[in-house]
């Protein structure tokens, strides 16, 4: 062991050597640090150069930046005052003037004790330093302690630099480390550095040509020689960081807003993957909690959490992000627009750096986890534990993005069904090579759709757009993507994708009335017929009417226009044909036909035609086909049977459409019979299954409606009156029926589909008659079935038998998908099969996954591989897949570092959060403890194509020791002290007051672990009282050496060593007997002779001897016993 004493205790001779040195200059305030040189990093953290490296170029910067570089690796840097008014630091500090501890204790600069030993510590002049000065103050109190507890490692024990070389300092051996204090010949005199990884003497002697060689002193004596050596490794000086940082918003950094606030707890909304992620302070005001969206990443080295506090701000509310040391290398509070006094206060722990280079910064927390730089800096609350800032900044983008909106022409927004999205898929091939592939629904209304990632300057990406969705009342007919090509530059790219529609034409119509008299004139005609009508578009009415119709055949129409493709059905109303004298009307005809399609934007003329025979001639018979919609196609053939009297055979007519043909029947017959064919289609009889029930009617004598149905191939008799005319007309027309198609998914897992994916599927209808519609849908991934409507959202109708066949566009761009080709079913889709009206489609897309996978590997602070109890360690893991789904699981990661992996390969895009399981004591020797787990980059990761990333969990212990108190009683009444007394022991770690320890006679007692290099204190309660005996002295010694309490009655001691016990106490306590009191002696009185002496209570005088010669000899025990312990001493 190394034997060292503190306040108060003393070990060997005491000896002084008087510093000498240039004289220091205090620096003026508001001056500019000068930074002098620069060398790299070492893995992350500030190796401070010596002053005469060349100086920096800033070559990084603006590309990337560290604004706690400007640390040189220390855990705090003042650049001018510090002052000390918290527990302790575990890391490394530096004051460019004078630092100053206000405690009355001891405040100890440590490795680690609660917080990270993942780290490593400055040097200067080639010295591994904890304490770099301009100087320390004479005003300070107690004793600050270098001790570098927690960790053996030479690289670790940190010293002691003073620019001041003049100062009141003189210096003191402590079994052979230097004592730093006002006046050597009182090396308990406080104020007192302990620096106990420098040597007396040879820590006092200033050092030369630059090589620190263990001095307590620098080797530059210039005012900023503080300055010179913290910031030599700065990446930006404090204007251009201070530039960058303000920047952030509106350039390279990504904004991140409050998703959720309960005053002392905040949500953030999810977080950017590889952009520096900025929270306005005032968003967060008073919060002390800060969560995570488990929606997004967590902070790491590419997208830090940055935490920006206004100009103007006197108070911070600090915030911690759980678990403990997760984050706090991620997470900086910028200070950099702060002026005058601010602080920083929690009465929690604080997560993350603070960087207020132009502040009077006090720093309140419990501790902070993290660094800190301010122009003057007061510590106040807790510990101070080194999470050293491992962000990257970038001050110009090293990534962009684009935006794509939609622009219409010749159609409006609201135009569209409500809702209505349009599909761009784009390729962004990397200048690596990578390829992504995405897709964004962009609004009709001309919102603009982010990508939602970042990608490299100089992607170049393309774009494609899947044909629209069919619009009632209109056709698209050009697309147009500005530009349809882009180069990924910073910010955001804008491209416009215009679809021009142009309405359906519209056209109208106009009825004309004929009178067919038969060679007869007639005269006298005047008046209107009433015609009435129906517009039907895809199934659904559009308009009705109804028409007053010239007799002196005027044409007229209905106001307004119908779309392309409107079918147009007229009635005439027979009973408002007028009277004429002298004859009577028959039968009425339609040119070209009572019901027709909307041709383009024409206007139809149609002509009624109605007979009109004298008053005289006989009875007319007259029958007229009609048909609707699919029937009315020329292809098909009407004919029917008829005859007036059962006996005699049927007669064959034909039916053309809209055409009155006259039957020839017996005026004395009173009934008719008549059967109607089955339709042929181009000469072949149809199925009469996929047709309505023809439906026969007419008008009887009195003027009533009447109508039957008259089913293909039956007799229906029709009741004829003596010189009544008859009109019959007969009607036709398909059963009609409808589709609709859903999507299936074969070779994935739909779940991995993204929500609200939507894939264009075209379909083409062919009727019977081979007329063809066609039209494109929105068929949604998650299964639910669409099909055509009309505008007023009702399905469109088709005939039985009409045939559709279906495409699809090219599929929606899925990064961590590839699609087959679709598969439909059935081929083609038949309408009205198996008799159903509406009949049902699928689309399957086979699709195959795009993979990849990480790796984990172990990282090990502190501790050999080879000293622990384990072989492994147990990760488990959290995947968000891109589509949302989540899986879980867990896997070993090697102790030896030998990369692990999951065993399971994720889609592209997914997210995997990593935690180490929580880890064992048992796994680790007595003398280690684990502190909190590290990761590095990130404790997430984000699967990308081509690539096994790797992830480091960083495990780092605390190494530890402990101490015995051993008891022994001397002196002549030691054997009066019972077995198994309890002697307590109290004792004191980094000035607090511990569970006291019982020591027993010649059994020590062990402390608890603490860690190596931590100083302790100790001291003896009042012994416990023993019957006739008193405790007259107490001596402590350590393995053997006598050491003596200070002012305080402590004795102080540094445990370190490899020994258990690294450091043995035992204390001697001298038990005397209490002293028996000599009563005065009565005089006997001279017997008369011959008298008897008194034999009654008094004492001989030969019994008086012996008591007071005991008396004596019990004290000369004493004082021989104390001049041998002098003498040992």
């Amino acid at each position: 062991m190394i034997l060292a004493t503190m306040d108060g205790g003393s070990v060997g001779a005491r000896s002084e050597k008087p510093a000498d040195g240039a004289k220091w200059g205090l620096r003026a305030i508001g001056r500019a640090a000068s930074v002098v040189g620069a060398i790299a990093l070492v893995a992350g953290l500030g190796v401070v150069a010596s002053p005469t490296t060349p100086p920096s170029a800033w070559a990084a910067y603006p590309g990337t930046f560290n604004p706690l570089a400007m640390n040189g690796g220390f855990t705090v840097y003042a650049r001018e005052d510090l002052v000390l008014g918290n527990t302790e630091t575990e890391g490394s500090l530096a004051a460019g003037d004078a630092a100053t501890y206000q405690g009355g204790g001891q405040y100890e600069i440590i490795h680690v004790a609660t917080g990270t030993s993942d780290y490593t510590i400055p040097s200067v002049d080639g010295d591994p330093t904890r304490l770099l000065v301009g100087q320390y103050a004479p005003s300070s109190n107690g004793i600050l302690a270098i001790t570098s507890a927690g960790t053996t490692d030479p690289a670790l024990q940190g010293d002691l630099k003073m620019v001041q070389r003049d100062g009141p300092w003189q210096g003191s051996d402590r079994a052979g480390w230097l004592r730093v204090n006002p006046d050597a010949t009182q090396p308990d005199l406080a104020p007192i550095i302990d620096a106990t990884a420098q040597i007396y003497p040879d820590g006092l002697t200033p050092p030369a040509a630059g090589v620190g060689a263990g001095s307590i002193y620098t080797a530059d004596t210039s005012p900023d020689a503080v300055a010179g050596y913290v910031e030599a490794n700065a990446e930006a000086d404090y204007e251009q960081a201070a530039d960058c940082l303000d920047g952030l918003v509106d350039g390279p950094g990504y904004p991140v807003g409050v998703a959720e606030n309960d005053g002392d707890r905040v949500v953030l909304e999810p977080l950017s993957p590889d952009q520096p992620n900025v929270v306005d302070y005032d968003d967060i005001a008073g919060a002390t909690d800060i969560q995570f969206s488990p929606d997004g990443p967590t902070p790491g080295a590419a997208n830090p959490l940055i935490i920006q506090v206004p100009a103007g701000t006197t108070h911070v509310d600090g915030a911690r992000a759980d678990p403990v040391g997760a984050y706090a290398a991620y997470m900086f509070w910028d200070l950099s627009q702060v002026t005058g006094d601010v602080e920083v206060v929690s009465g929690g722990r604080i997560d993350g750096s603070i960087y207020a280079p132009n502040a009077n910064l006090t720093v309140q927390a419990s501790p902070l986890d993290g660094q800190v730089l301010g122009q003057n800096v007061v510590l106040e609350g807790g510990e101070v534990h080194s999470f050293i800032f491992a962000g990257t900044i970038s001050c110009d983008a090293d990534s962009g993005t684009f935006e794509v909106a939609k622009a219409l022409s010749g159609i409006a927004p609201d135009d569209l069904p409500a809702g209505s999205t349009f599909t761009v898929n784009y390729t962004a091939t990397e200048p690596d090579g990578t390829t992504v592939e995405g897709s964004l629904e962009v609004p009709a209304d001309g919102t603009a759709v982010g990508a939602g990632e970042q990608f490299p300057i100089g992607t170049v990406v393309d774009f494609g757009e899947v044909t629209p969705a069919t619009v009632p009342g209109y056709d698209w007919t050009d697309v147009a993507i500005d530009p349809d090509e882009i180069t990924i530059g910073a910010g955001t790219a804008s491209v416009v994708v215009t679809n021009t529609a142009e309405a359906i034409p519209e056209g109208g119509f106009a009825v004309s009335k004929a009178v067919d008299d038969a060679g007869v004139p007639v005269t006298g005609l005047a008046g209107t017929v009433t015609v009435d009508w129906v517009a039907v578009l895809d199934g659904a009415p559009v308009g009705a009417g109804t028409l007053d119709v010239p007799l002196d055949g005027t044409a007229v129409g209905p106001p307004g226009t119908f779309p392309e493709g409107t079918r147009i059905v007229l009635i005439e109303v027979r009973s408002s044909l007028p009277d004429i004298d002298g004859y009577r009307w028959s039968g009425t005809g339609w040119s070209p036909g009572r019901t027709f399609v909307i041709q383009g934007d024409a206007t139809a003329q149609i002509t009624v035609t109605n007979s009109v025979v004298p008053d005289t001639a006989p009875r007319t018979i007259t029958i007229v086909k009609h048909a609707e919609g699919e029937a009315t196609d020329p292809g098909y053939v009407y004919s029917l049977q008829y005859r007036d009297d059962p006996a005699d055979p049927y007669t064959a007519v034909a039916l053309p459409l809209d055409t009155p043909v006259t039957l020839a029947v017996d005026p004395a017959a009173t009934t008719l019979e008549l059967i109607e064919d089955p339709p042929t289609l181009d000469g072949s009889a149809v199925d009469t299954s996929a047709w309505d029930v023809p439906v026969l009617s007419w008008t009887d004598a009195s003027g009533a409606p009447v109508q039957e149905d008259a089913p293909f191939g039956e007799a229906v008799d029709v009741p004829l009156e003596d010189g009544v005319d008859l009109a019959l007309e007969i009607e036709n027309s398909l059963l009609e029926g409808t589709f609709s198609i859903s999507k299936e998914f074969a070779g994935i897992d739909p779940a991995l589909v993204p929500a609200g994916l939507a894939f264009t599927v075209t379909w083409t209808a062919t009727t019977p008659s081979g007329q063809v519609q066609d039209g494109v849908l929105r068929v949604p991934a998650d299964g639910t079935a669409v099909g055509p409507v009309n505008g007023a959202g009702e399905p469109i109708p088709f005939p039985y038998g009409t045939e559709i066949v279906f495409d699809e566009a090219p599929a929606p761009g899925v990064n961590w998908l590839e699609w087959g080709e679709p598969v439909f079913d059935p081929v083609p889709l038949v309408i009205g099969a198996g008799g159903a009206d509406a009949v049902s489609a699928t689309v399957t897309n086979t699709a195959a996954l795009r993979t990849a996978t990480f790796q984990v590997d172990k990282r090990l602070i502190g501790i050999d591989q080879s000293e622990l109890l384990t072989d492994s360690f147990t990760v488990d893991w959290t995947a968000r897949t891109p589509a949302g789904t989540v899986s879980t699981g867990s896997f070993e990661v090697p102790a030896d570092g030998t990369p692990a992996g999951p065993g399971v390969e994720f889609p592209l895009g997914t997210l995997v959060f990593v935690e180490e399981e929580p880890l064992e004591a048992a796994d680790l020797p007595p003398n280690y403890r684990w502190v909190p787990t590290g990761w590095h980059p990130s404790a997430w990761v984000l699967i990308g194509a081509d690539e096994t990333p790797e992830l480091t969990v960083t495990n780092a212990v605390v190494r530890l020791a402990r101490f015995s108190v051993e008891k022994e009683v001397d002196g002549p009444a030691a054997g009066a002290v019972p077995p198994g007394t309890v002697f307590p022991i109290d004792w004191w770690l980094a000035d607090q007051p511990q569970t006291p320890l019982d020591a027993q006679v010649g059994t020590p007692v062990l402390s608890p672990w603490i860690p190596v290099g931590r100083m302790v204190q100790l001291s003896e309660a009042e012994p416990p009282a023993v019957d006739g005996a008193t405790w007259t002295a107490q001596d402590w010694s350590v393995d053997g050496t006598p050491v003596e309490p200070g002012e305080n009655g402590r004795v102080s001691i540094r445990v370190v060593g490899d020994a258990d016990p690294a450091v043995a106490f035992t204390v001697v306590n001298t038990l005397v007997p209490i002293p028996i009191p000599i009563p005065t002696p009565t005089p006997t009185p001279t017997p008369s002779p011959g008298t008897l002496p008194d034999t009654g209570a008094g004492f001989a005088p030969l019994t008086l001897v012996g008591g007071l010669a005991i008396a004596l000899a019990g004290l000369a025990l004493l004082l021989v016993d104390r001049l041998r312990r002098r003498r040992r001493a």
